[in-house]
């Protein structure tokens, strides 16, 4: 919540997210952050390349992935 938080209150170039994250999945900040800036470019970094939370999240353009 506070990376989604951060985001609305500055503007950003980049948003880096890992997918498994405590608190809260990078999938769910990543659905967080397009309502405030559709053309935020977004890289995920995982060590989980086979999860389904990277399946999710690359219906969230623009991403890309490490």
């Amino acid at each position: 919540m506070q990376a989604i938080e951060a985001a609305q209150r500055e503007m950003h170039d980049v948003a880096l997210l890992d997918l498994v994250m405590p608190g809260m999945s990078g999938v769910e900040v990543l659905k967080g952050l397009p309502a405030m800036d559709r053309e935020l470019p977004v890289i995920i970094v995982t060590g989980f390349p086979d999860s389904a939370l990277l399946t999710e999240a690359v219906r969230y353009p623009p991403v890309t992935l490490l």
